[in-house]
């Protein structure tokens, strides 16, 4: 189960940073309820996914079809100017359940020789094997000014991203090549990468050397507190504390102290039912700081569960001549002018 360990770390990491995209409870999309009273030992956390038996998580199909859910707010106030956004999305996607597989386990078996397919190839093959469908809509409010909305209805085949937006008056139907957008991706994700095998996952404060101390949950769970609810299958709330939002504040360029800090929920949640069936991944954030003349709240979260209809896209979508291709690499890209 190191694959399984690994995939948590990854979300306990990807968790960190909502705190600040994202002490009262959050209570929203993201939230698993359930009995978390007492503070797990990392044994009892260890044990417990090596007991989730991830071949059957999802079924005993071979294709998996998941849906994401989320809502976030953003409020800010200062002096006499106040403003408001708010962002929403709901997304499934569906394919095969091997490639899902390969999509969130990219790290090797240990003892593997390194693989010489490169991240992007990696994931665009598996990518190549899925369909998506969604929707999102962004809405902000400035005092004294006009409010703006933008929406879109998303599609993914193995070559782009589609999208038909809403914007005020205009309503452009474009497309990104996921070639394109995979490439974005990795540029943001290794900007330098260090000349040795030591990765500093600074947003948690440690430090790993080698993959086979990355299971470890002394070291993963040093920003979270987990709990564990096993009274109806399993559930997991990992929960994370004030000094890494405050951290997080102060990497973005903010002095806050913790006497400012009047909400900081940060909680990641596992969920599996009593048959061992996944039936949530969950985030779910509430912060809010208060100072003089400032008052910030950011609140919401997302969700990943199992989705029960059928992602189809519509018919010729891919020869659809009203989709313009919108480049992200280049002179003439969208990103070359922001």
């Amino acid at each position: 189960m190191k694959k399984l360990s690994l995939a948590v770390a990854g979300v306990l990491l990807a968790g960190s940073m909502f705190a600040l995209t994202a002490c009262d409870d959050g209570g929203s999309v993201g939230k698993v309820n359930g009995n978390f009273k007492k503070e797990a030992t990392a044994l009892e956390v260890e044990t417990a996914l090596e007991n989730v038996q991830l071949e059957k998580a999802f079924g005993t199909g071979d294709t998996i079809a998941l849906q994401m859910l989320g809502d976030f707010e953003i409020s800010a106030k200062q002096q006499d100017t106040s403003s408001k956004m708010n962002l929403s999305f709901d997304y499934a996607l569906q394919g095969p359940k091997a490639a899902f597989g390969g999509m969130m386990m990219l790290t090797e078996e240990e003892g593997d020789e390194e693989s010489e397919i490169s991240w992007k190839d990696y994931a665009l093959a598996a990518a190549g094997q899925f369909v998506s469908t969604g929707s999102f809509n962004f809405k902000t409010k400035t005092s004294g000014e006009d409010a703006t909305s933008i929406g879109a209805k998303i599609y993914q085949d193995a070559n782009y991203l589609y999208l038909d937006v809403k914007m005020d008056a205009m309503s452009p139907k474009v497309k990104i090549s996921i070639s394109e957008l995979l490439d974005l991706i990795g540029d943001s994700m290794q900007p330098d990468e260090p000349e040795d095998d030591t990765t500093v996952l600074s947003d948690i404060g440690m430090e790993i050397t080698g993959p086979s101390e990355s299971s470890n949950w002394a070291l993963l769970a040093s920003g979270f507190k987990p709990y564990i609810d096993n009274s109806k299958g399993l559930k997991i709330k990992f929960e994370g504390d004030s000094q890494m939002i405050l951290d997080a504040f102060t990497e973005a360029g903010m002095t806050i102290d913790a006497s400012m800090l009047k909400s900081s929920v940060l909680d990641i949640y596992l969920a599996f039912d009593e048959n061992g069936l996944f039936t949530q991944l969950g985030v779910d954030v509430n912060v809010q700081v208060k100072a003089e003349g400032m008052n910030l709240t950011v609140k919401g979260g997302m969700a990943l569960k199992p989705y029960s209809g059928t992602v189809t896209l519509p018919l010729g979508i891919a020869l659809d001549p009203t989709y313009i291709s919108i480049p992200l690499s280049g002179s003439d890209s969208i990103i070359s002018g922001i």
